[in-house]
């Protein structure tokens, strides 16, 4: 839960909220076309950054792992 609330509570997700409904707004007053691509904009915007954060998490996680079995591999031949 704690996990979900800070990802709500991010400025990205609260930007992207804010234009998915900007783009429902337009789409409200008769822009069908044009609010379609604000929504669709705003998700696709988020899910690439947050893909890119996740990516980038990986990365370090990876090098830590290596870093890791180095010492253990480095502590059995003493």
């Amino acid at each position: 839960m704690k996990a979900f609330m800070k990802k709500i509570s991010s400025r990205k997700f609260i930007a992207s909220m804010a234009g998915v409904l900007t783009g429902i707004g337009v789409i409200a007053s008769g822009s069908e076309v044009e609010g379609i691509i604000a929504v669709l904009a705003s998700v696709i915007a988020y899910l690439i950054t947050e893909g890119f954060i996740d990516a980038k998490a990986v990365d370090v996680l990876d090098e830590v792992i290596d870093k890791t079995k180095d010492k253990l591999d480095g502590s059995k031949n003493d």
